[in-house]
């Protein structure tokens, strides 16, 4: 049976990596980090640790905030090996964001930073950092012995756990090959935040969707996607998506499986304007398999007809800044004339996903 599901909209950002702020250590952050006993000794001695930190060009010192308050505090250390790794000391000092805090942590060396690998020595009594860690896709790689020991002569085993980028459950991208490229789908396990549509053959454009596609071995070797029907397509390894990305990889495969119409699915839009929230909206009011102008969808957004024909520019901005093509269909509006306009991806991915839609669809 055809599934025509319902579209869950969220139109606001969550509690996790996106309300918690990250920011260099500074001096004024001594008396907060000696409270936590990442460092000890008097506040001179810690602020010449500090200082020591912030001179050394190969490490970095952190501090995570949510709504002004400290959550955590990270350090990063070359691991040596590689110019790219880094081992990193993880202090969470509020245990109801411990996971939030981390997932921050690993987002802004992994993605922001573009680090390829992280390394976390973890106690072995600290299970709830253990278990924080797993579910952000982190593998414990060895136990060290011995490895944490004390002023008093006590040491205690630890884990040593890894992560790289296509292993990072907090935020990641699923791929979803159809008839014309490659749909990327992007987001965490609360929501979906962004669509991107290749061409087969196109060259992905961002960091994350280069390293984890090449890791899946979906690109050739000049870094462009594989032609369509490669056998890599077939075997994707989905395990270290975040939920809510495998969710949607797997609706927009029935989609072009032509078994739905539409989503059920959670979708969070930050930094819109309030007119590209109205037009987004609207967008989701066009049925599957029909089509509107751009003077339509403003009639939508701005009921007065006069002040609707002001606003059909700013709507066909507004809809080539929609983030989530696909799943908020921008797709099904063409110009007045009947012309295919305005389309990320291409017309002729514009064109494909009209003439998919406007097929008469077998119930399955």
């Amino acid at each position: 049976m055809m599934k025509k599901n319902s579209m869950n909209y969220i139109w606001q950002t969550y509690m996790g990596i996106d309300e918690i702020t990250i920011r260099r250590l500074h001096l004024n952050d001594a008396p907060f980090i000696k409270a936590a006993g990442v460092f000890s000794g008097s506040r001179t001695a810690v602020e010449d640790k500090i200082r020591k930190i912030n001179s050394d060009t190969g490490r970095f010192a952190y501090v995570l905030e949510s709504k002004g308050e400290v959550t955590a505090f990270s350090f990063l250390t070359p691991a040596g090996l590689s110019k790219d790794t880094y081992y990193l000391d993880f202090f969470c000092t509020d245990q109801t964001l411990l996971q939030e805090s981390l997932s921050r942590a690993l987002y802004h060396v992994l993605l922001e930073k573009h680090l390829h690998k992280i390394d976390l020595v973890i106690e072995s009594s600290n299970k709830p950092l253990e278990k924080a860690a797993a579910e952000l896709g982190m593998i414990q790689n060895a136990v060290l012995v011995d490895e944490i020991g004390d002023n008093d002569g006590n040491y205690k085993d630890a884990g040593l756990f890894y992560i790289t980028l296509p292993e990072y459950k907090g935020y990641n991208v699923g791929f979803v090959p159809f008839q014309r490229g490659v749909a990327c789908v992007y987001g965490t396990n609360d929501y979906i935040d962004r669509v991107n549509v290749y061409h087969y053959g196109d060259e992905p454009r961002d960091h994350l969707t280069l390293t984890v596609s090449k890791r899946l071995e979906l690109l050739d070797e000049n870094n462009r996607f594989k032609p369509r029907n490669s056998k890599e397509y077939y075997d994707l390894d989905n395990s270290f998506l975040p939920s809510e990305v495998e969710k949607g990889v797997n609706e927009l495969t029935e989609y072009f499986l032509k078994k739905r119409e539409t989503f059920d699915l959670n979708l969070s839009f930050r930094d819109c304007t309030g007119f590209q929230e109205r037009v987004w909206r609207a967008l989701t009011t066009i049925p599957y398999g029909l089509t509107v102008s751009y003077e339509d969808l403003a009639l939508k957004v701005a009921p007065d007809g006069k002040e609707a024909r002001k606003l059909t520019r700013a709507v066909g901005a507004a809809c080539s800044d929609n983030p989530i093509p696909l799943i908020v269909p921008c797709h099904r509006v063409i110009g007045k004339d009947g012309k295919l306009v305005g389309f990320a991806a291409g017309l002729d991915i514009k064109d494909f996903l009209l003439q998919h839609e406007s097929v008469f669809m077998t119930l399955l």
